[in-house]
């Protein structure tokens, strides 16, 4: 009785500790297959974009593309091969075969693989290699880096689209102008592996069966990935086997295989409660394959010794023996609880979740620092991780939007109100590939905000670009009301003679009718005479100023505070469609940190616009191509912008008098000698001044300086022009 009962404590027991081991290995094993879920989403994703990077740079040198695949295989040892590979048509074959028979120093022809059905691809077995049959085109494999990975020479001009194996990624790709991954096959060093693809275009999206859509494609890029190297450097247990399974059918690819051997306890373990294992959702949508991850039923540091000589005193140590269960049970709690590691969990998640966006999102906080960002903001903004987080947004990817004016600033809004705003169609980013204009949205994140971003297409979609130019005809409309004011203004000092003449009129025409009066013998006729002249002379006068009052619309100037490059920017795209067909060449080098200026937007962009047109004018009338150099700069005070041409300069008769009314160095019909007075009035009415001189090299150069309040920057430089004219 007493060793039945000590059998069935014992049994008892050692099933207690199993259970608990088991549900130990259990989270372990779920652990370690999130974690290798991670690093391949993430290892995919920076696999995609390097070959997106390859398939649009430039065609790199034979050498440099094998330099920096070494480079890069030291960063991402699980890269096979990389590689671009041509598009070659039919009439080309000869020249292409003949171009790698003279690089080998022997015949090379395009060839076709064809394996038996089934088996995996014997690549050296010369049985199943053919030359391939006349086709439209061929996509062979010319190309492949580092040089160690160079398949011989036995592979060069393996047809990739029509290979049974390879091809039907390949014709995907192309279909869809977009990445494409190919079934698992067996790599030409044995390894299993998988063939990521994406098409080079030039011109067209899409690859049909008409010829002449098959002329957009130059061909296409390939990075090849080892599946035994998937995981490398990844610190996952060694007693724990990692797969792919695919989704659909049973098939798998190994990823990592246990080094330790299983015991007998882990397989009686294992026949009571099963082994170990987890089963994650889909890897991704256009790969079925899913992580799955095992292990033995017992860790392989577990020691079945020392419980096994417990069992002999089991009666007498029955409340130790609990003891202990309990606390190796809160143990295996508190490791499965650990804020830190589930800190790290959820932070692989999310990055996952931000990678698998496929808008340009990053993560600002209240002082406009980037947080975070995915791959797809990076490869907008063409930088790094290291360099854009913690960085201001405004260095890293700046948001502007068109026609900009003071209250145009959609992330400080987002960021002061705490509501979700949209960007206006008109909105746009700066990159190192230029303007790219963008839609998206803001939201508030407590003391920051979410920024996502799209890329719109070259050609915008008829809305966008209808309120687009609605916005453009605004502002021009608004513009030309602000120069008819400020002409009107200007006008009126150059016009006062023309009223001050039918006034002498009347008067002497009044005085002379008075003195005929006073002489009594006045002639009814010379009087009658007299006053018709004084009423023709009052509606001359009238005449004048009716039409001046028809000609502008009262406006009051409003002083607002006014981002200097910013109306510099909307005055050159208003000047963009006259420079369109001249041979002058634009320059801008405008201030990063500029303070706000106290302005009217609309005749600060007037005086702008002004002062580029007169430029294009001077570079206008040589011959050969012309500059125009626009730049901005801050100094004690305020803001000062320069306007310099290449042109003929200012003649030293004119230059004392460019600022006076009605007085214009153009030729005879070409200007009223109005937009430079107009454009000094406006100057000075923010409290400014405006300058021209010649330069030294050629030239002429106009400058104003603006004050801003509170600013404090180091002092301007002595060589300040001074005023040629007031």
């Amino acid at each position: 009785m007493a060793l039945a009962l000590w059998a069935a404590l014992w049994a008892g027991l050692m099933l207690l500790v199993l259970a608990a081991t088991h549900r130990e290995q259990q989270a372990h094993v779920r652990q370690a297959a999130e974690t290798a879920r991670a690093v391949l989403l993430a290892r995919l994703a920076a696999t995609e974009h390097l070959l997106s990077l390859l398939a649009n740079d430039a065609p790199a040198p034979h050498d440099t593309l094998h330099v920096r695949a070494a480079h890069l295989q030291k960063d991402l040892p699980f890269i096979y091969v990389m590689g671009r590979q041509p598009y070659v048509p039919r009439a080309a074959r000869a020249g292409y075969e003949k171009s790698l028979s003279l690089q080998y120093g022997g015949p090379v022809r395009i060839r076709d693989f064809h394996p038996p059905p089934g088996q995996q691809a014997p690549w050296r077995d010369a049985r199943y290699w053919q030359v391939a049959p006349e086709r439209d085109y061929y996509l062979p494999l010319t190309q492949t880096a580092p040089e160690r990975h160079y398949p011989a020479r036995f592979m060069v001009g393996l047809d990739l689209l029509a290979n049974p194996i390879i091809g039907t990624a390949v014709r995907r790709s192309l279909r869809s102008a977009a990445l494409a991954i190919t079934e698992p096959l067996t790599l030409s060093n044995g390894e299993r592996g998988v063939i990521l693809v994406e098409p080079i275009l030039r011109r067209q999206s899409r690859l049909t069966d008409n010829r002449r859509d098959n002329l957009a494609v130059d061909g296409i890029a390939l990075i090849a990935l080892s599946s035994e190297r998937l995981l490398s450097g990844v610190p996952l247990p060694a007693d724990i086997s990692v797969r792919l399974a695919h989704t659909g059918r049973a098939e798998t690819i190994p990823l990592l295989a246990p080094a330790t051997a299983e015991t007998r306890l882990a397989r009686l373990s294992g026949q009571l409660f099963g082994a170990p294992d987890a089963r994650l959702p889909l890897l991704r949508p256009d790969f079925p394959y899913r992580v799955e991850a095992q292990a033995p039923a017992l860790p392989g540091n577990f020691e079945a010794g020392p419980w096994l000589a417990a069992t002999a005193a089991l009666a007498a140590l029955l409340a130790a023996a609990i003891r202990t269960l309990y606390a190796r049970y809160a143990r295996a709690r508190r490791r499965h609880n650990d804020p830190q590691a589930h800190a790290a969990r959820t932070r692989r998640r999310e990055d996952a979740l931000l990678e698998g966006v496929g808008d340009a999102v990053l993560i600002v906080d209240s002082q406009r620092r980037i947080v975070a960002l995915n791959a797809r903001a990076l490869e907008m903004a063409a930088t790094t991780r290291a360099l854009a987080e913690g960085a201001r947004i405004d260095e890293v990817l700046p948001l502007h939007v068109e026609l900009a004016t003071h209250g145009d600033d959609p992330l400080a809004d987002c960021l002061t109100r705490q509501v979700r705003i949209p960007l206006p169609a008109h909105a746009y980013v700066d990159t190192p590939a230029g303007k790219q204009y963008i839609e998206g949205r803001l939201t508030p994140l407590g003391d920051g905000a979410l920024i996502a971003l799209t890329r719109l297409p070259d050609a915008e979609p008829g809305d966008a670009r209808h309120r687009r130019d609605e916005r453009l005809h605004a502002h021009a409309s608004a513009y030309a009301q602000s120069a008819r004011a400020s002409s009107l203004a200007e006008m009126a000092s150059g016009i006062a003679h023309e009223i001050n003449q039918p006034l002498s009129a009347i008067n002497s025409y009044n005085d002379a009718a008075l003195s005929m009066l006073e002489d009594g013998d006045a002639d009814p006729e010379l009087i009658r005479t007299a006053l018709e002249g004084s009423l023709a002379q009052v509606e001359r006068a009238g005449h004048i100023v009716r039409g001046l009052r028809n000609f502008v619309a009262a406006r009051r100037p409003e002083l607002v505070s006014v981002d200097v490059n910013q109306a510099v920017r909307n005055a050159l795209l208003l000047a963009t469609p006259e420079m369109r067909f001249t041979t002058t060449h634009l320059n801008t080098r405008l201030s990063s940190a500029l303070p706000r200026v106290q302005a009217d937007p609309i005749q600060l962009e007037q005086v702008l616009l002004n002062l580029i047109r007169n430029a294009l004018d001077a570079t206008g009338s040589q011959t050969g191509w012309g500059r125009i150099t626009v730049s901005s700069e801050a100094c004690t005070g305020g803001v000062r912008v320069r306007v310099s041409d290449s042109g003929p300069g200012i003649p030293a008769d004119v230059l004392p008098r460019i600022f006076d009314p009605f007085y214009s160095g153009k030729p005879k019909g070409g200007g009223m000698g109005l937009g430079l007075t107009i454009s000094q009035t406006l100057i000075e009415s923010f409290g400014g001044a405006l300058y021209a001189r010649n330069l030294a090299e050629g030239g002429a150069e106009f400058m104003f300086e603006l004050p801003a309040p509170r600013f404090e920057e180091p002092p301007c430089p002595t060589t300040t022009p001074q005023p040629s004219s007031t």
